[in-house]
């Protein structure tokens, strides 16, 4: 069975040359901090008729052997830390840090920080502190095992900000633990659902807070669900079940919001745990529409979320090293396209936070041609064209793209359209290049993958792959007024329409998956997959195109007719007047 869409994930993300050993004195870095002589200022929010500064003093990040302390304010005047604390038995014994202050962002900082336990064993923590322009938090963390022995690990974090300072005395959260039906990763009929936990503890799950204040919401946290792994070849994160862990939520006698994690670091191993704090209310999470939306984003069970984004269960994907525990990077960001695309309400900033956070993750990892890489091995490919992992993979490039498009039209991220353009520039360079197969109309049919390394290598066209491409060189040409990615467009439509019928499985009922390099169209398509991008696709041309190809009715019906018989789909799309152009909400295969 085909299973394939992914590639090289950056070396420096995660792979082992990144456990560089920082061995720098604490008083030295003091020194260094020292020069830091006027404070740094960023920046408006997102909702430009409210906008907020967020300041950071000289020496906005401290830290002492317990403690890692970061401080700020909000409008000169709101003050608000951030504090990770590392109990006993181990301590802060070096720390380096970066920080950065983009546009899109109030201020982000990465640190690096080797922990000793008084047997001088050694481990090393990632920490990565993101704070948006809406003010919200979040934070990431990673803890690194290299020897084969196991440690306790007690970490805490704790969280201020003026609405939990105006709480009364022995106020305590509302808070919703997050838990599955089901725990394993390839079993569909899981369902997420919301448990109150009084005693705000949860046993590794993500969990949800809010304070109320004279019975109005105040400040909020999301922690999400947490990960132990280890790292195998191939771009694989296998996730290590059994690991007990527990979380306790409590507000302290200062009114900081503290939430306290037990765990067990497993011998050559990492941990991962992440944090969201607002001042205000991150979710409504009494909306079943919310609800719903976490449960399709999913950041738990078959997904799992980070700093750099989304992961994804490798069972049945054909990748090497795959197995129900298997994770691997997934560039895509589907999911938060999703969110802006169908489900974005700005009066719920954890969806915003989200997609930000989505988006400094490509912006973080985009290499220097532009596109996106995750390391797994595709062992089809490798069978079929005897490729590996280093190449241009046009579906989830442009599916990220699309989504860097939708983050520019929702929130005016100038950046994200930038990114989405060398995607562009990406596809128009493989038409001119012949990454592509040639129709008669002077259509072009762009191959799934370029082999930079081997461009005489021809690989398959696949339908979906072209549909997607389509739409978003449709949507990029009107965002950016560029013809050249318009034209690039067309040049694919018109290969689809001289293709039109040929794409039909007259034995199966369903459509062919590819166009291959022998000259057949052949291979068992997705379920649903090429069904959303060809409704996808309607859509656009109807807000892009003069009027709609005929093809996409052709097709579409087809699909859609393969799907009724076997009770996958039971609401039409491509029957019926006016067309119902609505986005198609059933269980994907693949998403």
């Amino acid at each position: 069975m085909m299973k394939t869409e992914q590639i090289e994930r950056p070396k420096k993300r995660l792979h082992p040359e990144k456990r560089r050993k920082y061995h720098v004195s604490i008083a030295v870095l003091f020194c260094m901090l020292a020069w830091y002589v006027f404070p740094i200022e960023k920046v408006q929010s997102p909702n430009h008729q409210n906008p907020q500064l967020v300041v950071f003093q000289k020496s906005f990040l401290e830290w002492t052997s317990h403690e890692i302390i970061l401080r700020y304010s909000v409008e000169g005047e709101k003050e608000r830390s951030v504090v990770t604390e590392v109990h006993a038995p181990f301590q802060i014994h070096n720390l380096a840090f970066s920080s950065q202050f983009p546009s899109y962002m109030a201020g982000m900082i990465h640190a690096t920080v080797q922990l000793m336990d008084p047997a001088r064993n050694e481990i090393e923590c990632q920490l990565w502190i993101r704070i948006f322009q809406n003010t919200d938090v979040m934070l990431f963390m990673e803890y690194t095992n290299e020897v084969e022995r196991n440690f306790p690990l007690h970490y805490s974090i704790r969280y201020s900000d003026e609405n939990l300072q105006a709480l009364e005395k022995d106020t305590r959260p509302d808070v919703r633990v997050f838990r599955y039906s089901k725990e394993a990763y390839w079993e569909d009929s899981s369902t997420l659902s919301l448990f109150p936990s009084e005693d705000g503890e949860s046993f590794g799950e993500a969990m949800f807070g809010q304070f109320m204040n004279h019975h109005e919401n105040s400040s909020s946290f999301y922690t999400g669900r947490v990960f132990p792994y280890q790292t195998l070849d191939y771009g694989i994160y296998q996730h290590i079940q059994g690991v007990e862990t527990s979380t306790y939520t409590e507000v302290n006698e200062k009114r900081e919001c503290v939430l306290s994690t037990h765990t067990t670091l497993i011998g050559d191993s990492s941990f991962r745990d992440w944090f969201v704090f607002s001042a205000n209310s991150l979710l409504d999470i009494e909306s079943a529409v919310t609800q719903k939306v976490l449960f399709i984003t999913d950041l738990g069970l078959k997904k799992g979320y980070f700093q750099d984004g989304f992961y994804y269960s490798t069972y049945l994907s054909g990748y090497e090293n795959e197995s129900p525990q298997g994770f691997y990077w997934d560039y895509s960001m589907y999911a938060p396209r999703s969110i802006l695309e169908y489900y974005y309400d700005e009066d719920q900033s954890f969806l915003y936070d989200i997609c930000m956070n989505s988006f400094v993750a490509l912006n973080e990892n985009q290499n220097r041609e532009g596109y996106w890489t995750n390391g797994t091995v595709s062992k089809w490919l490798r069978e079929e064209y005897g490729i590996q992992d280093r190449y241009f993979d046009t579906r989830f490039c442009t599916d990220a793209a699309l989504f860097m498009l939708r983050l520019y039209q929702t929130l005016g991220v100038e950046e994200a359209k930038r990114a989405a353009s060398k995607i562009g520039d990406l596809l128009v360079d493989g038409i001119r290049k012949g990454f592509c197969y040639e129709t008669p109309n002077y259509g072009f049919m762009l191959q799934d993958y370029f082999i930079y390394d081997n461009p005489e290598l021809r690989v398959h066209s696949s339908l979906n792959h072209l549909l997607n491409e389509a739409s978003f060189l449709l949507l990029l040409g009107d965002t950016t007024k560029e013809e050249t990615y318009t034209n690039a467009a067309m040049r694919i439509i018109n290969s689809l329409y001289a293709t039109n019928d040929q794409w039909k499985n007259e034995k199966s009922g369903d459509l062919h998956y590819a166009y291959l390099p022998s000259g057949e169209f052949g291979l068992q398509d997705y379920v649903t997959l090429t069904y959303h991008d060809l409704i996808r696709f309607r859509s656009f041309s109807t807000q892009y195109l003069q009027e709609e190809p005929p093809f996409i009715q052709n097709l579409g019906s087809w699909k859609e007719e393969f799907l009724v018989q076997k009770k996958v789909v039971h609401t039409r799309k491509f029957t019926g007047s006016p067309p119902d152009l609505s986005p198609l909400l059933t269980k994907d295969d693949k998403r």
